[in-house]
């Protein structure tokens, strides 16, 4: 029985197009190379974790006296009091050349450096190594508070450093600090009233250590946790970027003599359609030819069905399916397209058979409910019928593993001249194995500079382990 509902082909195809499924696919078949590259990336960043020399945080705390209620003098116009430090002033006396330089003499840097560095280090170039050694805090306009760290591997080295940098700081805020007090003294008359000592226990009480240049307990860096949570995803994210950079720029097959040396025959090379009046007559022209090579083949066998089938997606396996069907109904063959590939269901799309009215006419509807009774439907191209793939609740592989499939099929030879059966991508799924034990010729679509070499022979290889015989490639998308 045919369905009398009309359909009109298209050639509206995007035959390189990948969908997510089919990437997917891939990624999961490539999952112990992904695995074991973000396994090694994973060892790396674990090794350089536990083996790094640690750094730890050298830190001190001083703080500054910025406010003094001692009085030196009571005047008619008010008390004078002793002068109190500027937060501003003692940052520019912490970075000054001299407390630098003192640092660098006291603790001498310029060899230390020059040694570690394996290069003669001048004092300018200590000075700048320093400023960029110690972290200060710069204190805010009311904040009294400076705090001094060092990020070290070297803490013996690095301890002396922040000593020495401390005590040269101080020393130099004092002398700055007693000469301004001196000054103020003497223009009022009472540079003999105070002491030195004195005025040096003045200037020792403006700047007090708050507590003793300790260590981090726990070393700063590198933290391990992190470091192996993050080798462990770029490992991942490396692993799935070089299989897809692999497939990207993977160099497909360009020559016949490439696929024959496999063993297989390439029953017929289409041309790539740069000039759509020009090339499109010659891909016609061969796949006649394809169409002629058939005929011939069919003559010898009692069930005329041919599967078409690929290594992997985008070789242009369904345009040639519309095209192969179109030429032998032109042919006065009765002929009957069924599309397996219920994976992709394409072929519904290209023939516009969206209507819900035909929901229970495709193959998924069929196996699913062990139909014993078939019907396709009729297309607006004479002699060609067609069953599209539908929609499958269940694994598509399972459904075409029913008796029902090989029932469909002798239906198909008692009621047509040839029948097309289009299936999924053999490196994908097991379906196209499934089908190819059920027909009597079973032909390969390759792509060039596309299709690898190494794809046609897992191909034959999958194939020929299910006791499926490939017999012929077709080589579409040749340039020349």
């Amino acid at each position: 029985m045919t369905s009398n509902f009309q359909i009109k082909p298209t050639n509206q195809i995007n035959e390189d197009e990948i969908d997510l499924a089919d990437l997917f696919s891939l990624l999961l078949k490539k999952k112990w190379k992904i695995i074991i590259i973000t396994f090694v990336i994973m060892l790396l960043g674990s090794a350089y974790a536990f083996l790094a020399k640690p750094t730890y945080q050298l830190n001190s705390k001083l703080f500054l006296k910025t406010s003094n209620a001692e009085v030196m003098k009571i005047t008619e116009f008010g008390a004078i009091y002793f002068p109190h430090l500027d937060p501003r002033q003692e940052m520019q006396i912490l970075t000054s050349e001299k407390v630098l330089n003192s640092v660098i003499q006291t603790t001498h840097l310029v060899d230390i450096l020059s040694k570690e560095m394996g290069r003669k280090i001048s004092l300018t170039g200590a000075q700048e190594w320093l400023l960029k050694h110690i972290n200060i805090s710069s204190p805010k306009k009311n904040d009294a508070l400076i705090e001094l760290s060092i990020d070290t591997k070297d803490l013996d080295r690095d301890k002396n450093i922040l000593h020495s940098f401390i005590a040269a700081y101080t020393q130099n805020s004092n002398q700055g600090y007693m000469q301004k007090t001196q000054s103020i003294l003497a223009s009022l008359g009472l540079q003999n009233k105070f002491s030195q000592q004195d005025l040096e226990q003045k200037a020792n009480n403006n700047i007090i250590l708050i507590n003793p240049i300790t260590v981090s307990d726990l070393p700063i860096k590198p933290k391990k946790a992190l470091i192996i949570v993050l080798a462990t995803l770029l490992g991942g994210m490396l692993g799935i970027a070089l299989i897809l950079v692999q497939y990207t720029f993977k160099k497909g097959v360009t020559k016949v003599d490439e696929i024959e040396a496999t063993g297989l025959e390439v029953l017929v090379s289409i041309p790539k359609i740069f000039n759509k009046n020009q090339n499109e007559l010659i891909a016609q022209e061969a796949l006649r030819f394809l169409r002629t090579n058939l005929s011939y083949k069919f003559s010898h066998t009692k069930n005329a069905s041919v599967m078409l089938s690929a290594p992997q997606i985008g070789v242009g396996k369904t345009l040639i399916s519309q095209y192969l069907v179109t030429l032998e109904a032109k042919n006065n063959n009765k002929v009957l397209l069924i599309d397996a590939d219920m994976r992709q269901n394409n072929l519904a799309d290209q023939f516009q058979l969206k209507d819900l009215s035909i929901n229970h006419l495709n193959l998924a509807y069929y196996l699913k409910n062990n139909a014993t009774e078939f019907s396709a439907i009729k297309s607006n191209i004479e002699n060609l019928d067609i069953i599209p793939a539908g929609k499958p609740d269940e694994n598509p592989a399972e459904l075409l593993n029913k008796p029902t499939f090989i029932q469909l099929l002798n239906w198909a030879s008692n009621h047509y001249d040839r029948i097309i059966i289009n299936s999924p991508s053999i490196l994908n799924y097991v379906d196209a194995c499934i089908i190819g034990a059920a027909t009597s010729e079973n032909i390969l679509i390759t792509r060039a500079n596309k299709t690898t070499l190494e794809e046609i022979k897992e191909a034959t290889k999958r194939f020929n382990q299910s006791g499926v015989l490939v017999n012929g490639v077709v080589f579409n998308g040749v340039e020349n």
